[in-house]
């Protein structure tokens, strides 16, 4: 890892956090002043009094390199860790700083918008989105019921807009801004969500998904976003997991995924992922509370609903198809489901069991059935 710093000419629109986001993600910030190649070269030349060496329009200092490009709208310098703590060698930065104009910006500090703790308001709409357009089981229950999908471009929404930056932020986390395959370098970045219908769980889920390329002189990379789990709840965003690993085995050394707690976490790098976690896992345990009283009752949609969304979340947002009828008991089920897991198509057996003492627990693994595979677009097809 690196420690960054962040030059820019000019009064950004939306205040130094704000603008961080966005020029992270690739979009564009008002406010901002171009460089030029020759102007940032001289600066950094005449900042380190001879100790640099300039290859092409690389500058390598002490400790540090900056890549200058005409029309750029900030420099991003690159330093070792011991730069963070050393400020006799960040004053040769903050001299060529200050021969640009520029304001130095430290990216480390920022506190970036799309995070667990931002308000989401409650009467935001979506923005543009269709429906699943391929043909659903009829009478069994399916993730695929009722879900829509957007994609960043062309479609726009103020929610949407939101859920798209803390993806592209989310995505970034193990990466450093210089690498090539970093969101904010990609050409052709085109990200999908797919929005779980909204009476499914007690609060909504969002799968994503993205895809760009990276054009170098000499080459292309393909390059794709993970597969992410976003949760909108009580008017916060966040990324949606549960709190420990569900990974097990269960007494005859099956392996199986056991849940027992839901929640929203901060989402970004680490020194950026602020704020609360949500706990979800009395809502979710509510819930299943619920549609069990109604499977009681004879309607048993609601549970299998149910049933299918904590299996395709399980399975990292892939779609979920009830594949035999459940089993409904006085305090819990057991249904199989046809399951897209990030590279195989599974059937897995979910028993769900409801203490007396409240929460809930739900154990996934494998059962006997052949998975047969099914063309089902992105996010919540395979990849």
């Amino acid at each position: 890892m690196s420690f960054d710093l962040i030059l820019w000419r000019g009064v950004p629109e939306g205040g130094p956090d704000l603008a961080w986001s966005r020029l992270v993600v690739g979009d564009p910030v008002a406010g901002l002043a171009p460089f030029t190649t020759e102007e940032v070269l001289a600066a950094f030349k005449a900042a380190c009094r001879g100790e640099v060496q300039i290859q092409g329009t690389e500058i390598f200092g002490r400790d540090f390199s900056v890549g200058a490009e005409d029309g750029a709208l900030y420099l991003h310098i690159t330093c070792a860790w011991s730069v963070a703590r050393d400020a006799a060698a960040q004053r040769p930065i903050h001299d060529a700083a200050r021969r640009l104009d520029a304001t130095v910006f430290d990216p480390q500090l920022a506190k970036p918008p799309p995070v667990v703790t931002r308000s989401i308001a409650a009467a935001a709409e979506w923005g543009t989105s269709h429906g699943y357009e391929g043909e659903l089981p009829a009478e069994r229950a399916t993730t695929l019921a009722g879900m829509t999908f957007s994609s960043m471009p062309p479609d726009r929404g103020p929610l949407l807009e939101q859920v798209h930056a803390l993806f592209v932020h989310h995505a970034s986390k193990h990466q450093s801004r210089t690498d090539a395959m970093h969101p904010a370098n990609l050409d052709d970045l085109v990200c999908t969500y797919a929005r779980l219908a909204p009476d499914t769980l007690p609060f909504e889920v969002v799968i994503a998904c993205g895809h760009g390329t990276y054009v170098n002189r000499s080459y292309v990379l393909d390059s794709r976003l993970p597969r992410c789990l976003i949760g909108i709840a009580g008017g916060r965003l966040g990324i949606l997991s549960s709190p420990v690993s569900t990974y097990g085995k269960d007494a005859d050394g099956a392996h199986v995924s056991t849940w027992k707690a839901i929640r929203l976490e901060p989402g970004g790098p680490a020194h950026d992922a602020r704020g609360d976690h949500v706990d979800l896992t009395s809502q979710v345990a509510d819930a299943a509370r619920a549609a069990l009283a109604r499977a009681h009752a004879g309607d048993t949609l609601p549970l299998r609903s149910w049933l299918a969304a904590m299996v395709s979340i399980d399975a990292g947002g892939g779609a979920a198809f009830e594949h035999e009828a459940p089993e409904v008991f006085e305090a819990g089920a057991v249904m199989k489901l046809w399951a897209q897991y990030m590279f195989a198509v599974r059937i897995v057996e979910a028993r769900l069991r409801l203490p007396d003492r409240g929460g809930f627990a739900l154990v996934i693994g494998s059962a006997a059935g052949e998975a047969l595979p099914r063309a089902l677009p992105a996010p919540v097809g395979r990849g």
